[in-house]
């Protein structure tokens, strides 16, 4: 943990000293050349998102030294990584056309401008938006095979007809999880990205092997009253999903020049019944030191939180955030957070290969950079049990 606080502490005295990208997406350019309007949307978008002092307030550059992840519900996370700026799912739980309970709209994604989506699964509490968010800011989508029909399809029924997005397949369509294992390059040098498809979470018989670990998990009585129900958004930019709704993408990020590495997987699936060849796969991906991972599961009621927590064993997080217990019981993540630290103590994992959990708890840590900004220079990164080696699939 000291190792920890003085890495935070490092990043506190490059905070003072900004490093701003000079790599940009063409986006960026067209504003230069003179689009005041979008610019201005640009910089207050990524102010709010990523923190005013990490964003240069004249070209809306985001600070390159530094890995900065801003979640807006559910799994959905804007992400600035050494300058570029992308989104992981594309999901507002409760969204408005104004700020709610989740602080964040549709307009708010389109003005950051991000130069990628990329989709953990195609169903709409993960995929709405971004065809919508695409068609206008000119990202390109990254998902299965399946995810892409279905991004084709929403943008023809959001615009009309003719109307097209740019989506890349990283897996063909029907394959089996764990079957292809690729390269992603879009942000490349800044960042090398593996990709593969896994399982999406699901009900399987409760695991005779292990003792009974409920979440009894309790809803926030006050929400509705604190957060009353807004009405609909004018314009529908949800996605119709399609048969890629259940198939789910999981990716480590590896950021260029560095150890640091980040793996975000939008379910976690009963990898021990319907995949387990993918738990030993975990175990040969460079270590990961920042994991953000779905908390929650169809079939939590027979075996809680334990495939989640398998994936968080094999993976050996140094943090580990947890996800989407917002949209599956409001207000109370805490109770999963209890579950896993349970679980832990049923798998027999040591104190010291346990990450730091942190929630993630809604609605305090919408849209709260600062809790999520990371140095990834810093020598806490390195881990001499796993080594500071790329994975084979990647090499950075």
């Amino acid at each position: 943990m000291k190792a920890f606080q003085l890495g935070l502490i490092g990043a506190a005295i490059l905070a003072a000293i900004p490093s701003f990208a000079s790599a940009q997406g063409d986006e960026e350019s067209n504003f230069r050349r003179g689009n005041s309007t979008q610019l201005a949307a640009m910089v207050k978008a990524r102010q709010y998102l990523f923190g005013p002092e990490n964003v240069d307030e004249r070209t809306g550059k985001v600070r390159d030294d530094k890995v900065i992840f801003s979640w807006f519900s559910v799994a959905s996370f804007a992400v600035a990584a050494k300058g570029r700026v992308f989104l992981l799912d594309s999901y507002i739980y409760r969204l408005a056309d104004k700020r709610a309970y989740v602080p964040v709209t549709v307009q708010d994604l389109v003005d950051v401008r991000p130069e990628f989506i990329f989709l953990g699964h195609g169903h709409g509490d993960h995929a709405d938006n971004a065809a919508y968010i695409a068609k206008l800011t000119g990202a390109t989508i990254y998902g299965a095979a399946e995810h892409c029909d279905a991004m084709r399809g929403d943008a023809v029924r959001i615009f009309g007809a003719g109307t097209t997005v740019k989506c890349e397949s990283i897996t063909t369509a029907g394959s089996a999880p764990g079957a292809e294992v690729k390269t992603l390059r879009p942000l490349a040098p800044d960042l090398c990205i593996t990709a593969f498809k896994h399982v999406h979470s699901a009900t399987v018989p409760v695991d005779p092997s292990l003792p009974p670990n409920p979440i009894n998990a309790v809803r926030d009585p006050r929400v509705d009253t604190l957060f009353p129900p807004n009405p609909p958004p004018a314009r529908d930019t949800r996605t119709n999903a399609g048969v890629g709704g259940p198939i789910p993408i999981m990716y480590q990020f590896t950021v260029g020049g560095s150890d640091f590495t980040f793996t975000w997987h939008d379910t976690a699936g009963p990898l021990k019944e319907q995949a387990p060849a993918l738990l030993q796969f975990f175990t040969t991906l460079p270590k990961t030191d920042v994991e953000l991972g779905a908390g929650v599961s169809i079939g939590e009621a027979n075996n809680g939180v334990r495939d989640i927590t398998m994936y968080v064993q094999a993976l050996q997080p140094k943090v580990f955030f947890m996800t989407h217990t917002d949209n599956f019981n409001i207000g109370a993540s805490m109770f999963y957070v209890q579950a896993i630290q349970r679980q832990f103590d049923i798998f027999n994992i040591p104190a010291a290969d346990r990450p730091e959990i942190r929630g993630l708890h809604d609605p305090y840590d919408y849209v709260r950079p600062g809790l999520m900004t990371f140095n990834y220079r810093d020598d806490y990164w390195r881990d001499s049990r796993r080594g500071n080696r790329h994975s084979r699939y990647c090499s950075g």
